[in-house]
């Protein structure tokens, strides 16, 4: 039911960001998937903004290669995988100071 109620706000406001929690936490505890969603839909329209900027930015710079952007659990994440589940990056501060 949840995708599918995705799929109908999408068809009815196709600019939306939309997040379901099977989506970006596909875990057996409802307030953790609730709360990851819920984070995920706050900073997704502004965290893909900076991403689609910054990697504009670095082409107009001639600046070559792939952009990779920390993730939490200390790994790399493309763009894409950005744009699509921000809350990826929500401790990537703290993962980047502790991996040096």
């Amino acid at each position: 039911h949840e995708q599918r109620g995705a799929e109908i706000v999408k068809e009815e406001y196709p600019e939306a960001f939309i997040t379901t929690s099977a989506g970006v936490s596909p875990m057996f505890r409802e307030f953790e998937r609730f709360t990851t969603a819920l984070i995920n839909t706050y900073i997704g329209p502004k965290v893909a903004n900076y991403v689609d900027n910054l990697e504009t930015g670095l082409i107009n710079a001639g600046i070559g290669g792939d952009l990779h952007v920390m993730a939490s659990n200390g790994g790399a994440c493309t763009p894409l995988m950005v744009n699509e589940k921000p809350v990826l990056t929500v401790l990537s501060g703290p993962a980047a100071g502790i991996l040096g």
